[in-house]
């Protein structure tokens, strides 16, 4: 999860264009969180990760338009109840 985040901080900052591993940076870092609210046991860290990937996979939509990894990471969030 740290690797997914940290690659789409340094690509946010230094890079003009769109580019494909920040899409797949942003989106594997949403299912990260995704899976992380899944197996969290308590209410405040499952709602905190959730809220995160939802973020994230905004992000990407935002940015890059929807795609096959944005509507991954959409059905890993909606798994987390």
């Amino acid at each position: 999860l740290l690797g997914y985040l940290l690659v789409t901080d340094v690509l946010s900052s230094r890079v003009a264009e769109p580019q494909l591993a920040h899409e797949i940076a942003l989106s594997h870092a949403a299912i990260a969180c995704a899976r992380m609210a899944l197996e969290s046991k308590e209410a405040e860290p499952k709602q905190t990760y959730k809220q995160r990937a939802i973020d994230l996979v905004n992000e990407a939509k935002n940015r890059f338009g929807q795609s096959g990894l944005t509507r991954q990471a959409e059905d890993e969030i909606k798994a987390v109840k």
